[in-house]
């Protein structure tokens, strides 16, 4: 099971950037500066930025795995 504990047959298989911010508690600012980083995949379609559900799961997974001194 993935890091997102509230996935279910209801979750949707892509976020928007305003999902993102409210899941990572970040600012909207700190979520585009990341994807432009490449720190959060995501999909462009026209304007529109999606970012995958299993690629957020995958950076969790990884942010959980950083020791706390690293951060």
């Amino acid at each position: 099971m993935g890091y997102l504990m509230f996935t279910n047959e209801n979750t949707p298989t892509v976020f928007t950037v305003c999902e993102v911010t409210k899941i990572l508690r970040l600012g909207k600012i700190s979520v585009y500066q990341a994807i432009a980083r490449g720190e959060i995949p995501c999909i462009r379609i026209g304007r529109r930025i999606l970012i995958p559900r299993h690629a957020l799961e995958r950076l969790l997974e990884r942010m959980h795995d950083v020791p706390v001194s690293a951060v």
